[in-house]
C-alpha cells in the first residue's frame, strides 16, 4: 500500500531548477509528484512582509528590541547630537577622549 502526504513549500525558480525556501522533511532521492502554482507578484512589498520572508527563510535574523530598552525620541537624539562638535571627524574625538582617561 502507498500513502502520499502533500506538502505546501514556497519557493523560487532560477536557472531552470526550482529551490524550496524553506527546508522539506524528505529522505534524500525522493520521488515527489510536482504542482506548481504560479503567485503573482505583488507591486510593492512592505518592509515587514519582507523581513518576515527573510526571517523564515534563515536569511535575516527577526529585529527584536532590547529588553526594557526605548528607543530614543527625536529630541533625546537632537540632544545627543548637539554634544559632538562640529567640523571634526568623529575619529578624532575620539582618540582625543581616549587619550584623556
Amino acid at each position: 500500500m502507498i500513502t502520499s502526504t502533500t506538502q505546501s513549500v514556497p519557493a523560487i525558480y532560477e536557472d531552470g531548477v526550482l529551490r524550496p525556501l524553506l527546508p522539506l522533511a524528505l529522505p534524500e532521492h525522493s520521488h515527489v509528484q510536482l504542482t506548481v502554482a504560479v503567485e503573482a507578484i505583488a507591486p510593492a512589498i512592505n518592509r515587514e512582509q519582507l523581513q518576515a520572508a527573510l526571517a523564515l527563510t534563515g536569511l535575516s535574523l527577526v529585529d527584536s528590541p532590547v529588553h526594557g530598552v526605548q528607543p530614543l525620541t527625536p529630541e533625546a537624539r537632537e540632544a545627543l547630537a548637539a554634544q559632538v562638535p562640529q567640523g571634526r571627524p568623529l575619529s578624532e574625538i575620539i582618540q582625543e577622549e581616549r587619550e584623556g582617561r
